[in-house]
């Protein structure tokens, strides 16, 4: 017997306070509305026969659930005099109420805004207000431009030698880690401080790689791991450093991952008597101190808005060409001696857009 579509959704419709007094009384209300019903149903109902005729409201599904929350929609509810209630559907299309809702239930809230909050205002009010400082941004770059600049002939170096290293680091593993009776110094300490990693890197994919650290093949589980060990702690020990060697798999050698849990695995090994190669050091950025990195990714960024400003000048014609090569050799010069590929030179002296 095939389990057939629910015919009804059972809602659970709330709205907020508008003054003190007005939630001296619950305003929750159970309804229930065909499947097929969409949001512009669901909009309509609240507008006509549930929202108080005031102000501005913002409507939620499962608001209460926050993977699942949702704004669908925006209600003026007005009298006739007052120019007749306004929708504005703020979802993508009119989805039916069936697709929404988790087990023939949703959850809906109505969000009373007031002042400026519910109040379109022209640029010209915006300005004129105190919070204005006329501030304005300055254009460091964009991501494609940044993606532009990576080289990656030199990242698949990177990855190609760090999958290199891999079973020479997974052997000392299992030689000097798992084949102890119980835990080395700080593993605890380890553990509990980087806990909250695991719920990212712990998966079918490193359970498999605790197999191999273990001897044993294909994925495996807990019980596993101690049927193999004996060692209870080492079998934790084992399923642990396998998740963060996942993710040193996965993402570890990529600018743009964050590594703060990789580069404290390294060196937790490193504590361990594990000598880190020069490509885990430069997975770990341990090459340098976190003191010189800092120093240099904020020098980096003012290196990159001196070259962004000086492009920009000579491109628009504000900036002789000899002076602007003058200026940008050192800019250039710093960029490369930190690592960084500076910017591809695309101006020539009679190409500047004042010029033409």
């Amino acid at each position: 017997m095939t389990n057939q579509p629910a015919e009804f959704v059972r809602l659970t419709v709330d709205r907020s306070s508008v003054a003190m007094g007005d939630d001296t009384e619950s305003h929750v209300q159970f309804w229930a509305m065909p499947a097929a019903a969409t949001v512009d149903d669901l909009l309509v109902s609240l507008a006509e026969g549930f929202l108080p005729p005031m102000g501005t409201w913002q409507v939620h599904l499962e608001p209460d659930d926050p993977s699942r929350r949702r704004a669908v929609g925006l209600i003026w509810p007005r009298s006739p005099e007052r120019g007749g209630t306004q929708l504005c559907r703020t979802a993508y299309r009119p989805a039916a109420l069936g697709q929404l809702a988790r087990d023939s239930e949703l959850s809906v809230r109505a969000e009373y805004l007031s002042d400026g909050a519910a109040q379109p205002a022209p640029i010209s009010a915006v300005v004129a207000r105190a919070g204005y400082t006329g501030a304005r941004p300055t254009v460091l770059g964009t991501q494609a431009r940044a993606d532009a600049l990576i080289d990656r002939r030199e990242y698949a170096a990177i990855r190609a030698q760090a999958k290199d290293v891999a079973g020479v680091r997974r052997a000392w593993i299992r030689d000097h880690l798992l084949s102890r009776a119980s835990p080395p110094p700080g593993a605890e300490a380890f553990v509990a401080q980087h806990f909250h990693a695991l719920g990212t890197l712990l998966c079918n994919a490193s359970m498999a790689i605790a197999g191999e650290l273990l001897g044993l093949e294909g994925e495996i589980d807990g019980a596993a791991a101690v049927r193999r060990t004996g060692r209870p702690a080492i079998a934790t020990l084992a399923m642990v450093i396998a998740a963060f060697e996942w993710g040193l798999d996965r993402d570890g050698h990529w600018p743009s991952s964050d590594r703060a849990h990789l580069s404290a695995y390294l060196d937790f090994l490193q504590a361990c008597g594990y000598r880190l190669s020069e490509v885990e050091q430069l997975i770990a950025d341990r090459a340098r101190s976190p003191e010189q990195l800092t120093a240099e990714q904020a020098r980096v960024r003012e290196l990159r808005n001196a070259e962004y400003n000086l492009t920009r000048n000579h491109t628009f014609g504000l900036m002789d060409h000899q002076v602007y090569t003058q200026l940008l050799a050192p800019v250039v010069n710093e960029l490369t001696g930190l690592g960084e590929r500076p910017e591809p030179r695309t101006c020539e002296p009679d190409c500047a857009l004042g010029r033409r």
